[in-house]
């Protein structure tokens, strides 16, 4: 395999990804958000997490949703979609 066509490959992941992930956040918006708060909360409430075990996966939730973004930005980068000035933003 060339290494173009392995770019290739890699770049319309995660243009894939990219879109299933706005088809996703446009089908539950809040919703799926909601539901998390209320699964952690239902498992709070009779003990079945601590206050430690809640925080961690509340981190876990954030690095990955910062995975994501990273991700999500690099794929629009050598799409070639994103502004300039984003750049210096970030």
């Amino acid at each position: 395999m060339t290494a173009i066509a392995l770019l290739g490959g890699v770049g319309l992941f995660l243009l894939g990804m990219t879109v299933m992930t706005d088809g996703l956040k446009a089908l539950a918006g809040s919703a799926l958000q909601r539901d998390g708060r209320g699964a952690t909360l239902a498992a709070v409430a009779p003990g079945k997490l601590t206050a430690v075990d809640v925080f961690a996966l509340v981190d876990a939730n954030r690095r990955l949703d910062r995975i994501a973004h990273h991700a999500w930005r690099s794929a629009a980068h050598r799409l070639g979609r994103g502004a300039p000035d984003e750049a210096t933003a970030a």
